[in-house]
């Protein structure tokens, strides 16, 4: 049986301030959003939002049985859809690019923990449904075809398919979802699928990819249908915004960011000036002349930009009075689409949007997005962190039996692997551990007399601190060397600590920002969305470490 523990995320490296702070519930950073992130404050949200929201229930009602049949959903999407048509259901969205293969790990998060929220609250009484919002209007095709591989030795490559599948094909040309999949894919799914040969579910992922992933298929129906497979017990309804009768339902929307664009900007710079005043960046970069607007123009996606009563499409010469766009905005609004700061709100108009369940960064930038809640006269949802995972391999399991290394050793750098992979096989410290406890007894001995040499004169203070930074710096060099020195001629040494620094922070990020759903779907199978569902509890507050040979040994270091 798996075991899971919790890390918490301030010993995970490349966490911002922001995110850290709203993980700890901290009141400056809080203040940010409208609801807080736990169930007692959903449950006390949901009366309101009953009783406020108007969205285009019954109009969207056939919009995603037709899409989600499509895609081959199963009977229980096809339950929560018809849910979704009754005034009392609310809704729990995530949602992600349509990414070559699924793209990176973390997009299966997001829809899992969506699909925990919407239970729980079902559990609790209230109708609830999660729903997939599929970002198929992005443009960014080399973004979407750009994957982490494995290499040799257990490393992992970064690998750009684009070129693979379309050669010169100019990337922004039009929305990645309505790009269809060249003859090429096949290929394309051999040479990815090669490179995963020899784990034990092999067969049964690489026909899982080779189904959905077709020629003629657009990427938005091949990765709806991979992740409708993948969640076809979870009820994961999934939704694709790039549709006309979509596109009629957002008409007020788009018109209302034209209308109310210098609003916007306003509120936006407010917004920003006070997360930085509070210490915190800001995750969106506001520019002064930018709208919340894309216009397709000429067969591209242009940014609309914005001064006085003249809106402008950027990198062109098209310009409109605001008369004008407001006009094209109620009566061709399928040549518009939201930029990442109005998709928020264009989501939670067409959904009851009781929370959102977001990665780090959109944790983030929902802070700047309030006021635009306030500006639309909307209630902002709940921002729920998505669960976070590093998923632990038997045959890595075994290798950290083996060498006595743990999660938090690999999460402090390749040179302490190195260090107790060596001193595990000499039964005893390696000369660079003697130095790191060396060095931290001079640490200790210099703390220690600090507040005598203070006493005598207060320049001596920062008199000792510039000696103790220079015995670090220099015991650093020494123990450097010394490692290069004693794994000199021990290759098994260097290659099983680059296996292990591979497997847990693959290109130096989480597992989960890195490696793709097949890379862990061929290797543990399908069912580890399921047994992640089962085993995973609802707490988008820390990461958890889930090892699937079930070894129940702990990390070292904090837990809590």
């Amino acid at each position: 049986m798996p075991t899971i523990e919790p890390i918490p995320y301030q010993s995970l490296p490349q966490q911002s301030d922001l995110f850290l702070a709203y993980t700890d519930q901290a009141p400056e950073a809080l203040c940010f959003y409208q609801v807080l992130p736990d169930m007692a404050s959903l449950e006390s949200a949901v009366p309101h939002l009953r009783e406020w929201n108007r969205a285009p229930r019954r109009e969207m009602a056939p919009i995603l049985e037709r899409q989600n049949r499509r895609f081959g959903c199963g009977d229980r999407t096809l339950e929560h859809m018809g849910d979704l048509t009754a005034e009392d259901c609310v809704a729990v969205v995530t949602g992600q690019q349509v990414g070559l293969f699924t793209g990176p790990l973390y997009t299966v998060y997001k829809a899992l923990t969506a699909v925990q929220v919407a239970r729980e609250l079902r559990d609790r009484g209230v109708k609830a449904v999660p729903v997939f919002w599929m970002d198929t209007e992005d443009h960014d095709l080399a973004e979407v075809t750009f994957l982490t591989v494995p290499g040799p030795d257990g490393g992992f490559l970064s690998a750009d398919y684009r070129t693979r599948l379309f050669q010169r094909m100019p990337s922004g040309a039009r929305p990645v979802g309505t790009v269809r999949l060249p003859d090429s894919i096949d290929a394309v799914v051999d040479e990815y699928m090669a490179l995963l040969r020899g784990n034990r579910h092999f067969s049964e992922t690489k026909t899982l990819l080779a189904e959905a992933y077709r020629a003629g298929r657009t990427f938005t129906d091949a990765f709806a249908i991979m992740m409708s497979r993948l969640f076809e017990n979870l009820g994961l309804v999934l939704f694709d915004p790039h549709d006309p009768e979509v596109k009629k339902l957002a008409a007020g929307v788009f018109a209302k960011a034209v209308s109310c664009a210098w609003e916007i900007q306003e509120a936006t710079r407010k917004r920003d000036e006070e997360l930085v005043k509070a210490g915190y960046h800001t995750q969106i970069r506001f520019q002064e002349d930018s709208t919340v607007l894309f216009y397709s123009y000429r067969g591209k996606r242009r940014a609309v930009t914005h001064k006085e009563d003249t809106f402008a499409l950027k990198h062109t010469h098209r310009a409109f009075g605001r008369d004008e766009l407001l006009r094209f905005a109620e009566s061709h609004p399928e040549r518009f689409s939201p930029n990442v700061r109005l998709r928020p709100i264009l989501q939670d108009h067409l959904f009851p949007t009781l929370v959102y369940v977001g990665g780090p960064a959109e944790v983030s930038y929902f802070a700047q997005l309030e006021p635009l809640y306030r500006i639309y006269q909307r209630p902002m949802p709940a921002i729920w962190p998505r669960n976070s995972f590093t998923l632990i391999e038997p045959g890595t399991d075994a290798l950290m039996v083996k060498h006595g290394i743990s999660f938090a050793d690999c999460i402090s750098g390749a040179e302490l692997v190195q260090e107790k992979i060596l001193g595990a096989r000499r039964n005893g410290p390696c000369l660079t551990a003697l130095l790191e406890d060396l060095e931290e007894e001079v640490r200790h001995g210099l703390q220690e007399l600090r507040p005598t040499m203070v006493r005598t004169s207060g320049s001596l203070g920062p008199a000792l601190d510039t000696v103790q930074r220079k015995i670090q710096h220099n015991v650093g060099r020494l123990r450097g060397r010394a490692l290069r020195l004693e794994t000199q001629g021990d290759e098994s040494v260097l290659k099983d600590a680059a296996y292990l620094m591979n497997r847990f922070l693959p290109n130096g990020r989480l597992q989960e920002r890195e490696l793709g759903a097949p890379c862990l779907l061929s290797s543990l199978g399908p069912g580890f969305i399921e047994t992640l569902n089962r085993l995973a509890p609802l707490d988008g507050r820390r990461h958890y470490l889930v090892n699937f040979a079930g070894s129940a040994r702990k990390s070292p270091g904090p837990q809590e």
